[in-house]
């Protein structure tokens, strides 16, 4: 039998046992030091459980019995409680007669011996600071004219600047956001001081790209975080200085006004009110910079320091790696004092903004004296004293009188808006606004001239709409009827109308569509008015003898030997002309200077079945040696019917027309140069041809000419593709070359200087390459031009081309021609690239070594071999 009680049934009810009966009326003692108040009995408990001591028989006599331990009062007693003395209450514990009370023991206790206290010397504060705030009233300010916040009043500043410090930082997203909408010279400006070095960064953001642009930073020693922060601020100036010089030089404006972000209201105040070196050097900078630039202007905006805005960010992590990496180089080169070298005095300053100090007045410094700053003003540029005209008829005739010797009696005079509809007769007090808004509910209007032209004839006006119908609903509306004033579109635009209401008239509106300022249908209504107003100009008679003298030497001019029309070699010229012969006549003049296109016509026929190009006529003497193509505003529409061309060549008389027509000229990039015309075969596009009739050809049906127009299309596109890649390389060289140049300017070169280096450079290194071809036995010279080879391609492409159609036939001439393009254009392209090419070559190594023959041509030879 165990002696521990039963466990206790926390969670179980048993019916035929009371509750709580097996739960000890007390809880078992752990000692046996008497207590001083002996715990109170419940009525209907038993007796306590007996102890481990405990015995059925008493071994000890009646003398030797200790006394018995005083029982717990009753509970029923009829004493009561006395909260005021409660002491009395209850009688004090009484120990045992062989029992005594326990001593206390009044001796202090001893504290284990310490060393003694070592005084250190105090090691630098760390960024654990929270930024103070200011102490200035509050005011409401609208920053850029868009948005209203509260921020701190600071007392106005000498210099031309503005400060916002916000009040509440959410606010200061919105005024980042409102100012950057505005401003395009945004910059951010912050610092770091670790190691008893202040290093200070500024970054430049480009708004429209969405990036940063320069970037600059510095170190202060012996700065703290306030003088690291101005440090800052003064790098961002001067970099704003070195882009407004920049922009002068370059001829590239750009705005005078300069926002700087800043996280340190400390900073902002002490700018330009401490007595610190750096903000004294702001002040001589902002001041030097203000007398050159007159319109410059600087904004500083506070930001939190968690503000998570990109521009800020950026500076504040150069900042502090630049910080981190001079305290890690320091510490690993052992040269860092030695207060810094203990656990966490190399850390990071608090920032200026966290020590309090008179800046939270507005003033960094009361006692500095702050010199007001006045912008210089331009000299007034003296005006030339004017002698008074002694009689104003006099002049005005004198004047026209020069005009008159200057450009004559003849006079140009500008037409009338096209498309446009004439207005007249309506009142001489109404303007041109008034004559829009009553034809503005017509159609959208693009224009409307009011002319007078003299006193006795009423005022007109040309009205002209973006749409033709615009126009004739107009017309059909007010010409020769009264103004509608009970319209929907009158009612609502009666503020505007009012000028037209108390008007009964009715208006002349007709279509000016004869060129003539004055139509037909309403010259009536301007009796007299001068004849080129009308359209009479042109139709005046010349003089009889003037006329009859040049018909008489355009007759002679006809009948000479010398001056025959062009057009009859062509007609006299045999009809059938074989296809070898015209081939050789078009290869034999390819190396020879351009002709003029009279002799080119006789001596270089066409192929059969194309129509050669049109000879262009003669005009004064002189002959035009190319024309442009054909663009889609001047080409003709193709008729439906299409005529084949005659087996001779010869040029229809719509050609014939259109060689009369003057020549333009050519729209050619910077390495087109101008070519023969016709366009002669070289034998790389010969050999081509053949290659394509032989060889890729033979592989489908000999009539079918599409197929052969598909392939002949694929070799040109492999020919465009080549020249393209030349075309977008010459690009990109172009696009490096000239940010190496800028590199250049930035470093105070000139364009002319930098030319000139670039030609010498160019001239040594094309001496070496001519000195390196003369050792090697090479001959430099022209590309000879092998006549027999040509003439040996020709006959065999007019063998090959034989058996196939005149489709095919035609195809292959046209191709030829635009393949003979594509491949000297390659050509020249390539001269063009190679040339960029080396220019960008030799400004890298400008950049790299220096304005320096020898050592950019030593460095060039190198990544050469390399």
């Amino acid at each position: 039998m165990s002696n521990y009680p039963p466990p206790y049934n926390s969670g179980r009810y048993s019916p035929g046992r009371p509750a709580y009966s097996d739960r000890p009326p007390f809880p078992p003692t752990l000692n046996n030091a008497p207590r001083e108040h002996p715990p109170y009995p419940y009525s209907n408990s038993g007796p306590p459980p007996p102890t481990a001591s405990y015995r059925t028989y008493d071994p000890y006599t009646n003398d030797s019995r200790p006394g018995p331990y005083p029982q717990p009062r009753d509970p029923y007693t009829a004493d009561s409680y006395d909260p005021y003395s409660p002491s009395t209450a209850y009688p004090a514990s009484r120990y045992p007669p062989n029992a005594s009370p326990p001593r206390q023991d009044s001796r202090p206790i001893a504290r284990p011996a310490s060393p003694p206290r070592r005084v250190a010397q105090s090691a630098p504060r760390q960024s654990e600071g929270k930024d103070l705030n200011m102490l200035t009233p509050v005011v409401t300010a609208t920053i850029s004219g868009s948005f209203t916040t509260a921020i701190y009043s600071l007392p106005p500043s000498k210099l031309p600047l503005d400060k916002y410090i916000a009040v509440n930082p959410g606010d200061c997203i919105d005024i980042h956001r409102a100012l950057c909408r505005k401003s395009s010279a945004v910059w951010y400006a912050d610092g770091c001081s670790r190691a008893g070095e202040g290093w200070c960064a500024a970054i430049e953001w480009i708004i429209d790209m969405g990036q940063s642009g320069r970037k600059m930073r510095a170190c202060i020693p012996g700065g703290d975080g306030l003088d690291a922060e101005l440090g800052a601020i003064c790098k961002a100036v001067e970099g704003f200085h070195e882009l407004l010089e920049l922009s002068i030089k370059q001829g590239t404006p750009m705005s005078h006004e300069m926002i700087i972000f800043c996280d340190s209201a400390a900073a902002i105040v002490a700018i330009d009110t401490s007595s610190r070196p750096e903000s004294l050097r702001f002040d001589a900078l902002w001041r030097r910079v203000c007398c050159e630039f007159l319109k410059a202007h600087i904004t500083f905006v506070w930001l939190p320091k968690n503000s998570g805005i990109e521009g800020h960010v950026l500076a504040d992590k150069i900042a502090m790696v630049a910080a981190s990496n001079s305290y890690l180089k320091k510490k690993k080169e052992g040269t860092l004092a030695q207060m810094y070298q203990r656990h966490g005095g190399g850390e990071p300053m608090p920032s200026g903004s966290a020590e309090a100090g008179p800046w939270q007045r507005g003033d960094a410094d009361p006692s500095r004296r702050k010199e007001v700053f006045e912008r210089p003003q331009p000299a007034p540029v003296a005006m030339p004293e004017v002698e008074a005209a002694v009689e104003d008829e006099v002049m005005a005739e004198e004047d026209l009188e020069r005009h008159r010797k200057l450009f004559g009696d003849t006079e140009t005079h500008l037409p009338p808006p096209a498309e446009s509809i004439f207005v007249t007769s309506f009142p001489d007090a109404l303007s041109a606004k008034d004559l829009g808004v009553l034809f503005a509910q017509f159609g959208d209007l693009t224009s409307v001239d009011i002319y007078h032209t003299d006193p006795n004839h009423p005022r007109f006006a040309y009205v002209q709409y973006t749409t033709l119908d615009s126009g004739a609903a107009a017309i059909d509306a007010l010409h020769d009827r009264p103004i509608d004033f009970a319209s929907p579109y009158a009612k609502e635009n009666a503020d505007d109308l009012a000028d037209w209401a108390g008007w009964q008239g009715s208006m002349k509106v007709v279509r000016n569509g004869e060129g003539r300022f004055i139509p037909g249908p309403v010259e009536e209504l301007f009796p007299g008015i001068a004849p080129w107003m009308v359209g009479k100009k042109a139709e005046v008679p010349a003089k009889e003898p003037d006329v009859g003298a040049k018909r008489s030497r355009s007759a002679d001019g006809v009948n000479t030997e010398k001056s025959q029309s062009p057009k009859r070699p062509r007609q006299s010229s045999p009809g059938a002309v074989n296809f070898a012969a015209q081939l050789s006549d078009l290869v034999t003049s390819v190396a020879l200077p351009a002709a003029p296109a009279a002799e080119s016509s006789e001596s270089s026929p066409a192929p059969p079945h194309v129509t050669p190009p049109s000879t262009h006529a003669t005009t004064n003497g002189t002959t035009p040696q190319h024309a442009l193509p054909p663009t889609p505003q001047t080409a003709e529409r193709p008729s439906v019917k299409v005529a084949s061309p005659e087996p001779n060549g010869l040029p229809t008389p719509t050609t014939a027309a259109k060689s009369a027509e003057p020549a333009r000229p050519p729209l050619t990039n910077s390495a087109a140069e101008p070519q023969e015309y016709p366009i002669q075969y070289s034998v790389k596009t010969l050999r081509l041809l053949i290659s394509l009739v032989s060889d890729t050809f033979t592989r489908h049906d000999v009539n079918n000419w599409i197929a052969h127009s598909c392939l002949i299309a694929v070799e040109l596109d492999l020919a465009r593709r080549a020249l393209q890649a030349d075309l977008y390389a010459t690009d990109e060289g172009f696009l490096t070359g000239r940010e190496l140049e800028q590199q250049l300017l930035q470093r105070g070169f000139t364009a002319p200087r930098v030319d000139a280096f670039i030609t010498k450079v160019l001239k040594v290194l094309d001496g070496i390459a001519l000195a390196e071809a003369l050792e090697g036995g090479g001959e430099v010279e022209g590309e000879a031009v092998d006549k027999a080879e040509r003439e040996q391609l020709v006959k065999q492409l007019e063998t090959a081309l034989e058996r196939y159609p005149d489709q095919t036939k035609e195809a292959i001439h046209t191709a030829g021609s635009m393949m003979e393009y594509l491949h000297r254009g390659k050509e020249l392209q390539e001269k063009k690239r190679l040339d960029v090419e080396r220019r960008v070559k030799v400004l890298e190594g400008m950049v790299t070594i220096g304005e320096v023959v020898g050592g950019v041509v030593r460095f060039l030879l190198t990544e050469q071999q390399d």
